[in-house]
């Protein structure tokens, strides 16, 4: 009997896809001139949405370049602070060949908040755009600078300075509840404005990441090939679960994440391997004509012995002992000692992929 397949790239649900690669992106971008794609590709990063990274890459290396793995902030997450819109902007341009340099303004630790935004160079000029509060200043009708909005060349601003997608991971801080502080402090950051590289010696987690990771820009691209058994059922929950700084929560007032299922049928296995999978796992049940099932269970490198039910969370039974979303989670081995006959797989997957889905028209 045929053993037919399907990728993942193929697949949708509700009309969606489930996942979206770059080359998807870059062909709705690649025949249009360097302004347009300049602005689809600020666009673009815009629909990210503004809330705390799930993983601080200055403590954990390996861990906090989730979010600047391309292929996974726009599939996995879907979110982050500043850094993260200018790190989508950035790759989309450096794909295009479009030149662009990240931008750190401001200074850590004063009075006045710092920030990152991006120039890009076309028209022989150089351009600011800040994705993350989606603006920019026009100086007469053209896309003004750095240098421009630093000494006051501008007369005319496209967009809202709105402090309130920020109160997620800023809370506390007066310029949030006050728009006309908040534009103050904005214009405070163009006094201390400076490119923003990994070769900079002043930080040592950037030589970690140059080291570890092999990058020389702040991001990498590992897109996931991944097949699943035709019959494969998919079922979406979008008040769902994710992680953030590292635990698993459900969706708030900031952020709502979306949770997909795979539910697949197995015949007569006892074991249950799970490789690289492309999206985050956040859920595991197994379901078996056994009520109760003693399982082995190896997760990033830990091994966990647990007694579940047949139709229990896995991994929910273990965080309730112990918090194991503190590192991504896309590989699992099991053994159970009765047959399993039915598992599913609950992952976190990125409700940017139906902003970016209608915006492509894809």
């Amino acid at each position: 009997m045929k053993n037919e397949l399907v990728s993942i790239d193929d697949l949708r649900i509700n009309g969606y896809p489930v996942v979206v690669g770059i080359s998807l992106i870059l062909n709705k971008l690649i025949n249009k001139r360097i302004k347009d794609i300049v602005f689809d590709a600020f666009n673009i990063s815009s629909l990210l949405s503004h809330y705390q990274p799930s993983y601080d890459y200055r403590l954990r290396i390996d861990d906090g370049m989730e979010l600047h793995d391309v292929y996974k902030l726009i599939n996995v997450y879907g979110f982050g602070v500043c850094k993260q819109f200018v790190v989508l902007m950035g790759y989309l341009l450096d794909s295009l060949y479009v030149k662009n340099r990240i931008l750190y303004l401001g200074k850590k630790g004063s009075d006045c908040f710092d920030h990152f935004a991006i120039e890009v160079f076309y028209d022989n000029a150089w351009h600011y755009f800040d994705p993350n509060l989606h603006i920019l200043f026009l100086n007469n009708s053209d896309v003004a600078s750095v240098r421009d909005i630093k000494n006051k060349r501008f007369n005319k601003i496209i967009g809202e300075f709105d402090p309130s997608a920020w109160i997620s991971s800023n809370s506390g801080l007066a310029y949030l509840e006050d728009k006309e502080l908040f534009r103050r402090q904005y214009f405070r950051i163009f006094e201390a404005v400076e490119e923003f590289t990994l070769d900079d010696d002043r930080f040592p987690y950037k030589c970690q990441l140059m080291k570890k990771q092999g990058v020389v820009r702040w991001y990498k691209y590992n897109e996931k090939k991944y097949l699943f058994p035709k019959h494969i059922k998919l079922s979406e929950d979008m008040e769902g679960y994710g992680i953030s700084s590292g635990r698993l929560i459900k969706s708030n007032h900031y952020i709502k994440f979306s949770n997909i299922t795979f539910c697949f049928n197995v015949f007569n296995e006892y074991s249950l391997t799970i490789n690289d999978f492309p999206l985050l796992i956040v859920g595991l049940k197994l379901f078996s004509s056994n009520i109760e099932l003693n399982i082995n269970i190896l997760i990033n490198g830990i091994k966990y012995n647990i007694c579940v039910n047949s139709g229990d969370d896995i991994l929910k039974k273990i965080s309730d002992i112990e918090n194991i979303y503190n590192s991504p989670i896309y590989s699992i081995y099991l053994y159970s000692d009765v047959v399993i006959n039915k598992y599913s797989l609950t992952v976190m997957r990125s409700n940017f992929v139906k902003l970016l889905s209608d915006y492509l028209e894809i």
